[in-house]
């Protein structure tokens, strides 16, 4: 998946990759996604390891996900409006210990590193090229399930299943275009 946005970026950086209120280019999309990737790879985070993404739906949600992608670590959403209650035993039961969240103060869970996304800005296109993408365990994101008890279960999702539901079905068709 971060090898196909990358390819767009490289052939197309100024091409559109998500309108949500405001719009990002591919190259924007990766530029972005390298500078957050760097503060996860500082903290010498391992490969596969889970990564929570507390966002809603839009732009930063796409980041995210691509810097969670870019470190070889593997997605782990969830919505920022459950109760903390709920979220902090969603974290620990696949071992996470880094959240993405929007700013600062939002919520602060005790015992994981905070990385925090601002609103994107326009700017450099100036891709790297020759990027070098670790190689990801057979998941590329963990997903909850309410589960047969009522409590969340997370279920390991591969990369190639979410690329198949974005490329072939016929409803939800991405392509060059989009």
């Amino acid at each position: 998946m971060k090898r196909i946005v990358y390819a767009l970026a490289l052939q197309t950086s100024g091409a559109i990759a998500v309108i949500d209120g405001v719009i990002i280019t591919y190259g924007e999309l990766v530029v972005e996604s390298f500078k957050v990737a760097q503060m996860l790879d500082e903290a010498n985070t391992p490969v596969g390891e889970p990564i929570g993404i507390m966002l809603n739906p839009g732009i930063l949600q796409v980041v995210a996900q691509l810097v969670v992608l870019l470190t070889g670590g593997t997605c782990v959403p969830i919505e920022p409006c459950f109760p903390k209650r709920r979220i902090k035993p969603m974290l620990q039961v696949v071992q996470d210990k880094h959240v993405i969240m929007h700013t600062r103060g939002a919520l602060k869970l005790r015992g994981f590193n905070h990385i925090y996304l601002r609103n994107l800005g326009k700017h450099s296109t100036s891709i790297i090229s020759n990027v070098e993408f670790v190689r990801l365990p057979n998941r590329s994101h963990k997903l909850f399930t309410s589960g047969s008890t009522g409590k969340p279960k997370p279920v390991s999702v591969r990369a190639s299943s979410i690329l198949h539901l974005a490329t072939k079905t016929p409803a939800t068709l991405l392509s060059l275009s989009d």
